[in-house]
């Protein structure tokens, strides 16, 4: 996921930089002490308890822990720690056939890059640390604000915040220096909401505007103790026996920035790790790519394969040692220890072959991948495409091991608003009384209507005007460009709409006969005071929100409301509310966010009543959300219904054209939001999530579960018999939670993926995470991606595969082309050859190889080629892919790093391993002279025979592979056969220091290349044997590249007929077909229409009964209604002449 902080990035938590009290978890609520003095009335006899500090340390390493560390970390790769076995036994074993110096250097070489590259990120990681915990605060110590750094920082510490600053952490508000009291905070460090929300402190709290004021109080804070909920706090403050309630309204979490204010003074709850922001990174789970997998099975195949190897050369051994116990040329010589002691014989020759053999584990190849996925990132943050050059931010990757499974998603999961939409939002229109009414110029009209009104014309749109001016939590600001600073983009809206018929909202200012706040609107020079008394938060529960105000007009007091219309209209006891129903099922077939608006007075009695139910469940810490969820639904009660209001959410920019490319690339998107069915389903339609060519299948608003389990078994029957359809499916969070329920979210998982697009409202972040979860968990165990922008997006980014962040208010992001690397299958080859020579060396575990030049075949002699073909190819083109976007669909599911492919490129090796070692022998048995001097070639010269023909055939076959040829090729190959004849020639060529003959096997090639390189029987076979190894390769690649081309002819039929169903389907015209039609009735009574049928004001749904009826015999209530849902879209009418409309 892209950060959206310095502090949100997912690290490893290094330490804990905390001192545990054990007490702590034995308590229900934490304790604090303001000011860090007990009070003298608090009755409590437990000493004060120890908390963490505000030191954070992400950090994984010390100077001193750094290498035991490190080194525990890296031995615990299966490979690895094989290797450190084998070497240990080499130093032990007398006389092993490979050299333990140059076992050594490959074992090194791994664990020192990979020991660079940690050590440097944990730099990195520490150098943060120093930034943010040094960051300078003021602390009130001594009656006075002092100079402090943020670590120093304790619980119960009073701090000072100023405008624009980050709080340090988590902070319980004392006083706010403006004249309401309250400041206006961002939260984008947290959510990635750049929406300012409203802080107030607790109401009833003393004055405590000066360091004189708050060096004097002493209280006691009880509240929860720490934990990841960002929404919820629960807690009171014990000031000389009065109890005030804190809610979530009066913390300043760590991470936000303060905004408005100039200066607030908060009193530390939460510090370090304890605080929310920590708490929520606490939970994330680490993610391993499909490549780290897959390398881990295969690893554990070659440590088979070199186990099965190395017991069948113990089992050739053994067995000629059987038949030829005595040997003549030894005579006598032979080890008496060994005749005497068989046991450790034969387990000396089994450990000396597993020494033997262990260079076909491709240890170096876990480098090469570090590498590939280090640069990759990079690559990724430089991309200029995923450049913003609006808020110059770049892509940011948090973590690098995830790259490679970029180019494998095969679904992703959106969130809608603020992803496919821009949060921006536009009002558009307002309905009373089943009237319309919109805005144009400056004035306001009835819909259609060309004679302006006035925003007083009746009671009722006063009203719906007074709730649009009031019912929200804007706070104005005139020193900036935009006077209003909302929480939500949707009160944005309604107040800037009514500025501009003239309604200014003009903010709050303090009431000079108490602490109470006064909103002030203006209209035509005059100004209507009201009061506020309370307000109701909104929350997703309850969908709904709510202020208290008194008419400073006319002295009453109303309650103003305003929410989804689920949630409003139940409790309304009058309005009209058939018709405020219809417009908002208008206004969300246009895409529109809809709200209904209410209102009630209350009596001072009743009112009072109010303040005593609020005041009860804010006191209770235990059970206060359910408290208040009881207060509000009771308080929020016999409405009187005004209207509704529809506001555009404008789409981001190209975000239809990229959903067609995404689904046209064979990637599945499902799209998870809170939005109502309505509004959801004409988005979708809007940015191209559904397409015209889909069947729309509804699970909405379902209450039993038998109805679901039927709606299911109809909807696979549907499918079945209509292959060849496209489906798109539609269900809301009251019907999913019933699915999960009841165990059959296996059946509506089937039914979901046989969809080519799936839309999720009314969800919760838990129901979001849960969806992507079951998909993900499915069978065929799918590449799966979620991409959002706020903090209910968390769950879902963070249970998916790969996780998608938004910076700011958009971002865009490019599929990488999977890479993988094959080499590992010619370490098989230097293994098996090596097999091939023990049997014609009577198991003597004798080596074939040079253990140095084998040492560095994988370190320098083909690490280049590898790294550079990693970073640098790409199995499609950028541009093809773009053009023919369903060429995508090829590189699926890892096909190169499938199972059949890992084993045919072992049977390949096999091969190449046969023919490297059987030519060379056939080259050499007939006559072991192979020059003019009649010296004869020995062991040594034959395994560089062999090797020099496998590293030609390693570069060949690479290159063969590569397809994005470019100048980095030609750098990497160069690199590789610069080294190898660099390194070759000085081994060869010169006489090495005593110091370094075990790193050379004792100069045991020495002059051998200049020997090999001068004979023709070489070049000879090194040119036949490379073609001979080859010749299966470049046939097994044209049947690849024969069945790939097969495969994209058939995806290009498969567009090429879809392109042609989609224009048929634009110029398609229902009048025509309905006129022609009914000649055809007219000609044939006997021809019918099949009609999926509904009834008026029920949802068109694909399980409904489907029944065969003659036009003729429709009534005229019948065939009008079938005309209204043709005009609507919400019937599906299949004509028999084969054109067919679908909506």
């Amino acid at each position: 996921m892209f950060l959206k902080s310095s502090e949100t990035i997912q690290r490893t938590m290094g330490g804990n930089s905390r001192i545990r009290d054990v007490r702590e978890s034995k308590t229900k609520n934490r304790v604090i002490y303001i000011n860090n003095v007990k009070p003298y009335d608090f009755n409590d006899s437990n000493v004060a308890l120890k908390y963490a500090s505000n030191r954070i340390k992400t950090s994984k390493y010390t100077i001193l822990n750094f290498v035991p560390k490190n080194l525990f970390e890296q031995f615990r790769r299966i490979a690895n720690f094989y290797y450190l076995l084998n070497l240990i036994v080499t130093f032990i074993i007398p006389d092993p056939p490979v050299s333990p110096f140059a076992n050594m250097i490959p074992i090194a070489f791994v664990i020192l890059v990979t020991a660079v590259k940690q050590g440097y990120e944990d730099i990195l990681r520490h150098r943060s640390d120093r930034e943010i915990n040094n960051t300078p605060v003021r602390i009130l110590k001594n009656g006075t604000f002092v100079e402090k750094k943020w670590k120093d920082i304790k619980v119960g510490d009073i701090v000072e915040v100023l405008a624009d600053q980050t709080f340090p952490c988590d902070l319980l508000l004392l006083h706010a220096h403006t004249e309401d009291l309250m400041c206006q905070i961002t939260t984008a460090n947290l959510d990635g909401e750049t929406n300012l929300k409203q802080r107030r402190r607790p109401a009833n709290l003393p004055p405590l505007t000066n360091e004189e004021e708050l060096s004097r109080l002493e209280g006691v804070i009880q509240c929860d103790k720490p934990n990841a909920d960002l929404f919820n706090f629960n807690g009171n403050v014990l000031i000389k026996g009065n109890q005030i309630p804190i809610v979530n309204d009066n913390i300043l979490l760590r991470g936000c920035n303060l905004r408005i204010a100039p200066i607030v003074y908060g009193c530390a709850i939460y510090t370090g790790l304890d605080t929310k922001i920590f708490q929520n990174t606490k939970f994330k789970r680490n993610k391993l790519s499909c490549i780290e997998k897959r390398l881990n099975r295969f690893v554990l195949v070659f440590l088979a394969i070199l186990l099965g190897l190395a017991l069948a050369s113990f089992g050739g051994s053994f067995a000629y040692n059987y038949l030829y116990d005595d040997v003549w040329y030894l005579d006598g010589r032979d080890a008496a220890f060994y005749k005497s002691n068989k046991f450790a014989y034969y387990f000396t020759t089994f450990i000396l072959y597993m020494n033997l053999f262990n260079y076909i584990i491709p240890l170096s190849l876990y480098v090469t991948v570090e590498l590939q996925r280090f640069v990759g990132s990079k690559f990724l943050e430089w991309d200029l495409d995923l450049y913003d050059p609006i808020t110059d931010q770049p892509a940011k990757a948090n973590t690098s091991d995830l790259n490679e499974d970029l180019g494998q998603i095969e679904y992703l999961f959106s969130d809608k608003t603020g992803t496919l939409t821009e949060n921006e939002m536009i009002f558009k229109q307002f309905s009373i009384d089943g009237i319309i009414y919109e805005y144009r110029g400056s004035e306001l009209f009835i819909l259609g209507s060309e004679s302006p009104l006035s925003i007083f014309q009746s009671e009722k749109m006063t009203k719906l005007f007074q709730i649009l001016s009031l019912c929200h939590t804007v706070h104005v600001d005139n020193s900036t460009a935009e006077k209003y600073q909302a929480s939500s983009p949707d009160e944005f809206s309604f107040v800037k709409f009514c500025s501009k018929l003239g309604l200014v909202y003009e903010g709050e200012e303090k009431c000079t006969e108490s602490s109470d706040m006064i909103r002030k609107v203006k209209y035509a020079d005059k100004i209507f005071k009201y009061k506020v008394l309370d307000i109701l938060e909104f929350d997703s529960d309850r969908k709904r929100m709510s202020v208290i105000l008194r008419d400073l007009q006319d002295d009453k007091i109303i309650l103003l409301c305003k929410g989804a219309e689920s949630s409003i209209l139940k409790n309304c006891v009058s309005g009209n509310i058939q018709s405020c129903d219809a417009d908002i099922k208008t206004f969300a077939k246009q895409g529109w966010r809809t709200l209904a608006l209410s209102y009630r007075y209350l009596t001072n009695e009743e009112y009072n009543q109010v303040e005593i139910l609020l005041k009860k469940a804010y006191n209770d810490i235990l059970n206060r959300k359910e408290r208040l969820s009881e207060a509000f639904e009771k308080i929020e009660s016999k409405l009187i219904l005004i209207g509704a209001t529809a506001v555009e959410d404008k789409l981001q920019e190209d975000v239809a054209y990229t959903l067609e490319e995404l689904r046209r690339a064979g990637i599945k998107i499902w799209v998870l939001t809170g939005d109502k069915r309505e509004t959801a389903i004409n988005i979708s339609h809007s940015c191209k999530h559904f397409s015209n060519n889909m069947i729309k299948l509804l699970m909405t608003d379902i209450n039993q579960v038998e109805s679901i389990k039927k709606r299911i078994n109809f909807f696979q029957k549907q499918m079945k018999k209509n292959p060849n359809e496209s489906f798109a499916l539609v269900i809301d969070g009251r019907t999913l939670e019933l699915v999960f329920a009841n165990d059959i979210q296996y059946e509506f998982r089937n039914i979901c993926m046989k969809c080519d697009a799936v839309l999720c409202c009314r969800m919760t972040p838990v129901q979001k995470a849960n969806v992507v979860r079951l998909v993900k968990k499915s069978e065929e165990r799918p590449m799966t991606a979620a991409i959002g922008d706020g903090a209910n997006d968390v769950s879902m980014i963070q249970e998916a595969d790969i996780g998608l962040g938004i910076f700011g208010k958009e971002e865009r992001f490019f599929l990488y082309m999977d890479f993988c690397i094959t080499l590992e299958e010619l370490n098989l080859v230097f293994a098996v050859c090596q097999f091939y020579f023990a049997i014609f060396s009577a198991f003597s575990v004798s080596t074939l190889y040079n253990s140095t030049i084998l040492m560095m075949y994988n370190v320098l002699f083909t690490a280049f080629p590898a790294l550079f073909y990693g970073l640098f190819e790409q199995k499609l083109n950028k541009k093809i892919v773009e053009k023919t976007p369903f060429i995508y669909q090829t590189v699926k599911k890892n096909k190169d790093l499938r199972s059949r492919e890992f084993f045919v490129s072992i049977l390949l090796g096999t091969w190449h391993s046969l023919v490297a070692f059987f030519f060379a022998y056939a080259v050499l048995e007939p006559n072991s002279c192979i020059t003019n001097d009649g010296v004869i070639i020995g062991s040594q010269e034959f395994g560089v025979m062999i090797f020099t023909q496998v590293f030609l055939v390693v570069h060949i076959k690479l290159f063969i592979d590569w397809q994005h040829k470019t100048y980095f090729i030609i750098v990497g190959f160069g690199l590789s056969i610069f080294f190898y004849l660099i390194f070759c020639f000085l081994i060869n060529s010169f006489i090495m220091p005593d110091l370094l003959s075990g790193l050379t096997d004792g100069q045991s090639v020495y002059w051998v290349y200049n020997y090999l390189f001068g004979t023709g029987p070489f070049w000879f076979y090194l040119i036949v044997a490379t073609v001979a190894s080859l010749l299966p390769d470049i046939f097994i690649k044209i049947l690849y590249n024969i069945k790939d081309n097969m495969k994209i002819n058939k995806l290009a039929f498969r567009e090429a007929l879809r392109k042609d169903k989609l224009s048929k389907m634009e110029s398609f015209d229902i009048d025509k077909i309905k006129d022609l039609y009914e000649e055809k009735v007219k000609d044939d009574q006997k021809k019918r229409v099949r009609v999926f049928y509904v009834p008026s004001g029920v949802n068109r749904v694909f399980d409904t009964k489907v029944r065969d009826i003659k036009i003729d015999h429709l009534s005229e209530d019948e065939f009008n209604q079938t005309n209204d849902f043709n005009k609507t879209g919400d019937l599906l009418i299949r004509k028999r002449f084969k054109i067919r409309q679908r909506y």
